[in-house]
């Protein structure tokens, strides 16, 4: 059994295996293998699981409005029920990264410089 961590995108899914973002999950040997060929996963040890809270938090500095602009409407929805922010009221992705944005206040400097 190995630990893995997904590091890239806000959630990794398939038949057999969904996580999110800053999750860790125990997998067998050979389904960890192929989880780490994709590049989206960082083997962690266990003892180390209580420290990857903090690192969970620091990954949201990540974001950038520029980014959220150009998730996928899953990556949008899973972004937005990870930050308890209610999009029923959009109807599109480009009404859902807006208001993502300014719920967590987040502004995209190429529109704000080129006004």
């Amino acid at each position: 059994m190995k630990t893995l961590k997904l590091t890239k995108g806000l959630s990794y899914s398939t038949m057999k295996v969904s996580v999110k973002k800053g999750q860790t999950a125990s997998f067998e040997d050979d389904v960890a293998k192929r989880l780490l060929a994709t590049g989206k996963f960082v083997e962690v040890e266990t003892e180390a699981e209580d420290a990857d809270g903090e690192e969970e938090e620091s990954g949201s500095e990540d974001l950038s409005a520029e980014a959220i602009e150009k998730m996928t409407k899953a990556e949008l929805l899973a972004l937005a029920e990870g930050k308890g922010i209610d999009l029923s009221d959009c109807s599109n992705n480009t009404e859902r990264a807006e208001k993502i944005k300014g719920a967590l206040g987040l502004a995209n400097m190429a529109t704000i410089f080129s006004e």
